[in-house]
C-alpha cells in the first residue's frame, strides 16, 4: 500500500486547478475570483469538474491520475476565495486511506510560479518597471 502525504494532496489539488484553467481559462478564472464558494470533484475514472454560482465545468484528469501510481477513489474540495486573492480549501481525497486537507492558495504566488503563456505573461507584468530600468540602463552603457 503507497502511503499519500498531505503535502502531496495539495500539489494534486493544484494540478487540477490547472487542467481546469487550460481546459476553460475564463469560467475557471471567474469561479476562482467569484467570492462564492465553489467545489472542485473528481471521480474515480478521472471525470472532474469544478463548479459553482458562475458556472460548471467538466474536464478530464485520467491522465494525472494514471501517473500518481495510487489506487484513486476520489476527490472533493470545497473552495473560497476573498478580496486578498487568497482561496481557502477544504475537502478530502481519497485512495486506500481517506485523507482530509485543509488550507488556502496565494492566487498571486501560485500564478507567479507556474509555468505557460499566461503565468509568463503575469510575471512579465509584474516586472514590467524592472525590465525597463534594466533596459535603459543598458543602453546608456
Amino acid at each position: 500500500m503507497q502511503k499519500v502525504s498531505k503535502t502531496e494532496v495539495k500539489i494534486k489539488l493544484l494540478k487540477f486547478l490547472e487542467i481546469a484553467y487550460n481546459t476553460d481559462n475564463e469560467l475557471t478564472t471567474v469561479l476562482v475570483r467569484d467570492k462564492e464558494a465553489f467545489t472542485l470533484s473528481v471521480d474515480i475514472h478521472g471525470n472532474a469538474s469544478i463548479s459553482g454560482k458562475a458556472g460548471k465545468l467538466k474536464f478530464s484528469v485520467k491522465e494525472e491520475i494514471k501517473e500518481y501510481g495510487i489506487d484513486f477513489r476520489y476527490i472533493s474540495v470545497m473552495l473560497s476565495g476573498n478580496k486578498n486573492g487568497v482561496i481557502h480549501y477544504r475537502g478530502t481525497f481519497k485512495t486506500i486511506v481517506e485523507v482530509s486537507i485543509i488550507g488556502f492558495i496565494d492566487v498571486e504566488q501560485l500564478i507567479l510560479h507556474c509555468s505557460g503563456l499566461i503565468c509568463f505573461a503575469a510575471r512579465t507584468l509584474k516586472n514590467r518597471y524592472k525590465m525597463i530600468d534594466k533596459t535603459i540602463a543598458e543602453s546608456l552603457d
